[in-house]
């Protein structure tokens, strides 16, 4: 009888030391889809952050997902100030709903932001924070990035749709460079490397993203255009469904290949006279797909393109060089091939214009063959 009596003394004593669920219902949450960050308009010390947030619905409301009705169920707020854990506190007294950022995939930058100020503290912010996904793409925005998280595309159906299926889920372009949370993060606190992200900007009622920005000391340095990006995914192995075009006389019909598959191998090291040299080399599955009258054999078009190829891979790289960014990290390939060298800033402005690059593209280039009429 006493064993009896002190179990059920001990187990009330451990009830009484159990916590309450602190889950809130799905219906009393609004989920953080992505965030975007400007300066404020009134007053540049301050930021201006929107926030794009999907508000729940239960499922007999819209009688399933993907219909017309979902597009209405977002909303934007839009909050200033000096802070940016402040100001995502705030939002609470914004809206009823308790603010969930797991949901969150998309981090975009404003244009001016990004020339004004350094992003390398607010990447340290989000890295920090818990409740924020690491995987998270991280983007530049074009005229700003409350513009674009205010763009509803006619293709959306759920939302936030629109910005994610742009990184990977749904369309994929070779002019789409795409970098996520962590790699930024790892980029800005390695020394002597440039980090680097896609830029989405507006057009009328859509959203374009066919550009990358390269940031130098937090800010923003240089934008490449749509080839220079395409040729960025290719050194770095991102590359796919690509196209290089050319002619055979300067009046003539343009030639054009599909890039199936494209890579890069990159190696870096001291030569014996004691110069840094860089041989890049890039290898592309393609097949011809715009030929006019062209019968001859596909293989002999090849070095056509290398040619073409190897001009633009040189002049990205000496663009690379005059404006003084690496997003390459070609400092730490040269780390690991000599022991003695350590990383350091200085590797910008000292070490890295004087590399010498020596780029041997090798395409392999196939015809799906010639239709002909009698």
């Amino acid at each position: 009888m006493k064993r009896l009596i002190s179990l059920v003394l001990i187990n009330i004593i451990i009830l009484y030391t159990l916590t309450g669920c602190d889950f809130k219902d799905i219906d009393r949450r609004v989920f953080i889809l992505a965030i975007g960050i400007d300066l404020e308009p009134s007053n540049q010390e301050l930021m201006r952050v929107s926030l794009k947030a999907a508000l729940p619905s239960s499922g007999g409301e819209d009688g399933g997902g993907g219909s017309s009705s979902e597009k209405e169920n977002f909303n934007l707020y839009t909050l200033s100030g000096d802070s940016m854990a402040n100001i995502l506190r705030r939002i609470k007294s914004e809206t009823p709903l308790e603010p969930d950022f797991s949901h969150m995939k998309l981090i975009i930058f404003g244009e001016q932001f990004v020339k004004e100020r350094s992003l390398d503290y607010i990447l340290d912010f989000f890295t920090r924070r818990r409740d924020f996904q690491n995987i998270a793409w991280v983007s530049l925005g074009v005229p700003s990035a409350k513009a674009v998280l205010s763009i509803t595309p006619k293709e959306e159906r759920i939302p936030g749709n629109g910005l994610f299926m742009k990184f990977g889920q749904g369309s994929e372009s070779p002019y789409s460079y795409k970098k996520r949370l962590f790699e930024m993060y790892n980029d800005t606190i390695t020394p002597g490397s440039s980090p680097s992200c896609s830029i989405i900007e507006t057009k009328e009622d859509k959203l374009v993203m066919n550009k990358a920005a390269v940031l130098s000391k937090g800010k923003l340095n240089l934008v490449l255009n749509e080839d220079e990006t395409q040729i960025l995914n290719l050194l770095t192995d991102k590359i796919h469904l690509g196209s290089l075009t050319t002619k055979l006389e300067e009046k003539g019909p343009p030639i054009s290949m599909s890039i199936n598959r494209g890579s890069s191998k990159i190696k870096i090291k001291k030569t014996s006279e004691g110069d840094i040299l860089c041989t890049i080399n890039p290898k592309i599955n393609a097949t011809l797909e715009e030929l006019d009258n062209f019968s001859g054999d596909a293989p002999k078009l090849a070095p056509i393109f290398e040619t073409i190829l190897k001009k633009q891979i040189t002049a990205l790289l000496d663009k690379f060089k005059e404006n003084k960014v690496d997003p390459l990290h070609l400092q730490m390939l040269y780390w690991s091939n000599d022991k003695d060298y350590m990383p350091k800033n200085e590797w910008i402005t000292e070490i890295y214009p004087n590399i010498k690059f020596e780029v041997n593209p090798d395409i392999e280039l196939i015809r799906t063959g010639t239709l002909r009429s009698n």
